[in-house]
């Protein structure tokens, strides 16, 4: 298991996310057949003197759950967007501070197996903006959107080993919240997560186990190291997979008050 903090380094600027998949089918296709999976971009981009949003997220295709999973993205970049919005308006008469939301997607897919996530960023005041994500694992043949503890063999306990690996790794850091086991156990061995390659990662929002300044924590295992936990269509897909190209979820934030960039350091 390999711990993830990504903690913030400024810079004022916009990053753009070339996004590869792992193998031939799993690319941006506009137009592709049904019956394809496919993701392509959609975007929502409104500027103004308070107002900056640059969402881009996915439009999937190919399958026959793409539409709810569309309809539900779609759903959270709205909400997202509106709250920007209404932060403009209470913005205005202060001059240099601009509310912003920006976001950008990244996934892999391999055989029946795709897992997308999404990095978003805001600002609406305040001394700081706010960074998340979204992720959603699924079967392209099944239309399964899988939870964490679906993604292993009935009997196998190997949400359990998960849980256990996190709680150990907390207890040996300096800089968690005194809460965070509590956290951790709160969810019940059902987690947010995605897979890129041979990792599965579990990750955790801002302030649920530490402070701000250390970042989004998160926690990755090889499919080596789950191999004899995970459903075998999930193994499968996931052995000898590299991740995409620039694969590493990197939320930004463009306001101009405020601007942040994420790199994992693995320690």
């Amino acid at each position: 298991m390999t711990l993830r903090k990504w903690p913030l380094i400024w810079a004022i600027m916009m990053i753009s996310i070339v996004i590869a998949g792992c193998s031939s089918c799993s690319g941006r296709m506009p137009g592709s057949k049904a019956g394809a999976f496919s993701i392509e971009s959609s975007y929502i981009q409104e500027s103004g003197e308070h107002l900056s949003i640059n969402a881009e997220y996915p439009v999937l295709k190919g399958f026959p759950g793409a539409d709810q999973l569309n309809a539900e993205i779609r759903e959270k970049v709205e909400a997202a967007a509106t709250e920007v919005r209404n932060a403009a308006l209470e913005l205005e008469g202060r001059e240099g501070f601009v509310a912003s939301l920006n976001s950008n997607y990244q996934y892999f897919h391999n055989k029946n197996l795709a897992s997308l996530w999404m990095n978003w960023d805001n600002y609406t005041g305040g001394a700081h903006g706010l960074y998340w994500m979204d992720s959603y694992t699924f079967n392209t043949d099944t239309d399964e959107i899988y939870t964490f503890p679906g993604l292993f063999l009935e009997g196998a306990d190997g949400a359990e080993y998960v849980t256990n690996k996190i709680l150990e790794e907390i207890t040996g850091g300096d800089y968690y919240f005194e809460t965070a086991a509590d956290k951790v156990i709160g969810y019940e061995n059902d987690y947010p997560f995605f897979i890129n390659g041979e990792e599965l990662i579990v990750y955790f929002q801002l302030y649920e186990l530490a402070p701000y300044v250390a970042g989004m924590q998160s926690f990755s295992f090889s499919v080596d190291e789950l191999e004899s936990f995970l459903k075998p269509e999930i193994a499968i897909a996931m052995e000898g997979k590299d991740p995409p190209s620039d694969s590493t979820p990197r939320p930004i934030n463009a306001s101009s008050r405020v601007s942040s960039r994420l790199r994992p350091i693995c320690i």
